[in-house]
């Protein structure tokens, strides 16, 4: 049986340690927080949030300062659902405490 425990407890460590890496793939290259609207800016493939990119996109990357060309600019629905999924994800492992409601 501890055996069994140990296992289990191995592999929730994994596990969160995946879920870790995975959210970090997913960040914005500016604010550093879950991606909204992902957007890519061309060469430099930095990934942003689209209010991240901001106005300003045809200025360049405002992560590296390389040619950006606002015409290019679009979000990226598919990286966009990934994100939510993954938002649902964390949400199932990672539980807020919610207010006990019968208290009220």
């Amino acid at each position: 049986m501890d055996n069994e425990v140990l296992v289990q407890t191995s592999d929730w460590k994994n596990t969160k340690e995946a879920v870790a890496n995975f959210r970090r793939l997913l960040l914005c290259s500016k604010c550093s927080d879950l991606m909204t609207e992902p957007v890519c800016l061309g060469i430099c493939e930095h990934m942003l949030c689209r209010s991240c990119a901001g106005p300003r996109a045809g200025d360049g990357c405002v992560v590296c300062n390389s040619p950006a060309w606002v015409k290019d600019i679009q979000i990226n629905r598919q990286l966009s659902s990934i994100i939510q999924l993954f938002s649902g994800l964390e949400s199932l492992l990672n539980p807020r405490e919610q207010p006990d409601s019968s208290l009220a």
